[in-house]
């Protein structure tokens, strides 16, 4: 199964899909390539209780949730691909309805209720 959730113009479009095994972001680039990222339940619920009742860029909630990234089997485990990766869950706190999005100077912040 894998059903479309939302969809997000940031610097590039994002389609966040719900599926089987949690969720799944993609991006597409300015020259039409699709770039494809797994999200856990586990890392969204995880990202989601961190990060509960406060705003935060990508780079914030990146070092949030860098201490536990080895043990959520994330991509990425360090910095600057990290916090790309977490503006990836975040859109999926977004989509479920558990964080609003917001344009703050050249990037976003978001604001996680849990």
């Amino acid at each position: 199964m894998r059903r479309l959730l939302d969809r997000f113009n940031l610097r590039n479009p994002h389609f966040v899909y719900e599926t089987d095994s949690g969720f799944e972001v993609t991006q597409i680039d300015s020259h039409g390539v699709e770039y494809n990222y797994k999200v856990s339940q586990k890392a969204a619920d995880l990202l989601c209780a961190l990060c509960k009742g406060t705003w935060v860029t990508s780079k914030q909630a990146g070092q949030k949730i860098a201490p536990y990234a080895e043990n959520l089997a994330l991509p990425y485990h360090y910095e600057p691909k990290l916090s790309y990766y977490t503006q990836e869950i975040l859109l999926v706190l977004v989509a479920t309805g558990r964080a609003t999005i917001r344009k703050a100077g050249r990037g976003f912040e978001y604001q996680v209720a849990g």
